[in-house]
């Protein structure tokens, strides 16, 4: 007999968040217990047991966290949503909270976008979110006295935030960037502007970005351990109802 899940919630685990889906349809099941799988948490459930919903979503939580320690969560569903502390879905661009609305949509620059697919939202979002990137990409051109004008590309990476093609005189920046406060971001702009002087990682590389970014080892520990916002009483969006 196949399963059957019903969703039970979601938890929030150090800023992403994962669903819940609860599986009583097997009879065979004698004891509660729990698994992860794809990203997703699964508990099975005796079917006469009375279910505790806030007693399973805080220790599937708790459980989370430990999995989290040893790098065993992968999300890969809707972990650039979030969710508050009044229950209410958002998403961050450029370290700012936008809501959803009931249709799943955000308001960005006066535009509504459909908030789907992580993959499907970010392709759609990077067209209005390029001139942001651009004008400080271009900013720090000038100011580190990059002699030759770059082509700027955003692009669907998983591994890398940035990356600098001496070939074509490209720079192309990850779309994995566009949640970061700009700030953030700028550490990647640097670091790949930099590579014009310095094409490796060596100490003289780094030289060279801390001359012209001095907050660069500070923002790039943000970008490591995704933290998203600066300030976040300045940065939360001002549009939420």
């Amino acid at each position: 007999m196949n399963s059957k899940l019903t969703l039970l919630g979601n938890v929030d685990i150090n800023g992403s968040v994962y669903k819940v889906y609860l599986n009583t349809s097997l009879k065979h099941f004698k004891r509660i217990s729990y698994r992860y799988k794809n990203g997703e948490f699964i508990v099975n459930y005796p079917l006469k047991i009375l279910v505790n919903k806030e007693k399973v979503l805080k220790e599937i939580k708790e459980w989370g966290i430990k999995l989290d320690k040893k790098n065993r969560l992968i999300n890969e569903s809707d972990d650039f949503i979030k969710i508050d502390e009044y229950n209410h879905r958002f998403i961050y661009i450029l370290g700012k909270r936008y809501y959803l609305n009931e249709n799943s949509e955000i308001t960005f620059k006066n535009i509504n976008i459909k908030v789907e697919n992580k993959d499907i939202f970010y392709k759609r979002l990077s067209k209005y979110i390029y001139s942001d990137l651009e004008t400080r990409f271009r900013e720090y051109e000038i100011k580190m006295d990059i002699p030759i004008k770059y082509n700027l590309k955003l692009k669907n990476t998983k591994t890398r935030y940035g990356s600098n093609s001496k070939k074509t005189n490209t720079i192309y920046l990850s779309y994995m960037l566009f949640p970061y406060d700009l700030e953030i971001v700028t550490s990647t702009i640097v670091h790949e502007l930099a590579h014009y002087y310095v094409f490796n990682h060596s100490k003289e590389f780094y030289k060279v970005i801390n001359k012209y970014f001095k907050e660069y080892k500070k923002m790039d520990y943000y970008l490591k351990h995704k933290i998203y916002e600066l300030n976040k009483k300045e940065n939360k969006e001002d549009g939420k109802k």
